[in-house]
C-alpha cells in the first residue's frame, strides 16, 4: 500500500458517542498502510516512496547469519560508497541496532525498487540529526545513507531535494512494537517498522484532500481520505469518521442542536480557550476526559470537540 504524510487509511470508520467527556468512542473497522511520507496502523503490505532506490553492485561485505537474522560487518566503506554493496535482506536487526561501533541499522531498497526490502549496516554521519529533525538522504529516498542518527531513519524524503523528518525505529518487537506517547509503529513487509507522529485534528498537517481521525487501531489520530463530498459542515449529517470537513468530528445527534439525523458533524475546539462552539448549549469538551487527570498526550492537552455535556 502507498505511504502518505501521517497516516493513510483504506475503507470506512465506525463512529460512536464522544471518548473522553462521554461514553463511547471511535472503533477503526480497517488496516492501514504506508509509504514514505506517511505510515499505517497495521499494514502488511510493501511501503515505498515515489523516490528510486540506489543500484547495488560491488564488493567489501563479510555476512555471519545467525537464525533469520545476518549480522554485516562492512570493509572499506565510506558514507559516500556504502550504497554500493551487494543485494541482501535482513542483515541487521533495526530492533536491536546491532552494528558494529559507529554504524548504525537501517532499511533500504537492495533491488533499486520503491519499496523498503532490506537492511544492512551503514556509517553515521558526524553529529547526526535527532528526532523531528530534518534531514537529508544520499542518492534516494529509499538508500539507507542518510544524515540520522543511531535508532532513527529520514522519512517522508523530498524526491527532488531528498530532504526528510528523522524519526525512531519502533522499539520492542515485531509483534509487539512500542513507539513514545502521540505516535504509532508503522509495520510493513517485515522489514519496516517506524514511529510516526498523530496528525492533530485542530492543525492542517495532513495531505490536502485528507482529514484527521481518530482510530482505535492506534489509539490516536491518523490521516483519511476525505469523503465529506459536498456535505461536511457543521450540522451536516455524517455516517463515518471522514465524512466530515477538517476540524470537525462525527458525533451522535445528542452533541449537535438541530440534527436531524443518528448523527452530524461538530466542530474540534482548544479546551483552553473561549468557549467557541456554534451549537446553542455547546460547550468544548475536553478529548480525554478532565484535563487535571493528566491522560492527554503531549501536545494533545487543548484538544476538545464541541458537545452538549451530561
Amino acid at each position: 500500500m502507498e505511504l502518505r504524510r501521517w497516516t493513510h487509511w483504506v475503507g470506512a470508520l465506525a463512529v460512536g458517542l464522544l471518548p473522553g467527556c462521554v461514553d463511547g468512542g471511535v472503533t477503526v473497522t480497517t488496516s492501514a498502510t504506508t509509504s514514505g511520507s506517511s505510515g499505517s496502523t497495521s499494514a502488511t503490505t510493501d511501503a515505498g516512496t515515489s523516490t528510486t532506490g540506489a543500484s547495488t553492485t560491488g564488493a567489501g561485505t563479510s555476512t555471519t547469519t545467525t537464525g533469520e537474522v545476518s549480522t554485516s560487518t562492512t570493509e572499506g566503506c565510506s558514507f559516500l560508497g556504502c550504497d554500493d554493496m551487494p543485494p541482501s535482506s535482513l542483515e541487521c536487526s533495526t530492533w536491536e541496532q546491532d552494528c558494529p561501533s559507529g554504524e548504525k541499522c537501517t532499511i533500504y531498497a537492495n533491488d533499486g525498487g520503491g519499496s523498503w526490502n532490506a537492511s544492512r549496516c551503514v556509517p553515521l554521519v558526524p553529529d547526526p540529526d535527532g528526532i523531528g529533525q530534518s534531514c537529508t538522504t544520499l542518492k534516494s529516498g529509499l538508500s539507507g545513507l542518510d544524515t540520522c542518527r543511531k535508532g532513527t531513519l529520514c522519512w517522508g524524503v523530498d524526491p527532488v531535494t531528498l530532504e526528510g523528518t528523522c524519526y525512531a525505529f519502533c522499539e520492542g518487537s515485531y509483534e509487539d512494537p512500542s513507539c513514545p506517547p502521540a505516535s504509532w509503529c508503522a509495520t510493513a513487509a517485515e522489514v519496516v517498522a517506524i514511529c510516526l507522529p498523530w496528525c492533530h485534528p485542530l492543525e492542517d498537517d495532513c495531505y490536502a484532500g485528507d482529514v484527521c481521525v481518530f482510530s482505535e487501531n492506534i489509539d490516536g489520530f491518523g490521516c483519511d481520505d476525505d469523503a465529506s463530498g459536498v456535505t461536511g459542515a457543521y450540522g451536516d449529517p455524517c455516517t463515518d469518521a471522514n465524512t466530515c470537513d477538517p476540524g470537525l468530528y462525527c458525533a451522535v445527534a445528542a452533541h449537535v442542536p438541530g440534527c436531524d439525523a443518528e448523527r452530524c458533524c461538530t466542530p474540534f475546539c482548544d479546551y483552553l480557550k473561549d468557549n467557541t462552539c456554534p451549537g446553542d448549549g455547546q460547550e468544548c469538551l475536553h478529548w480525554y476526559g478532565a484535563i487535571e487527570a493528566g491522560d492527554a498526550p503531549l501536545g494533545f492537552f487543548n484538544l476538545g470537540v464541541c458537545g452538549i455535556a451530561g
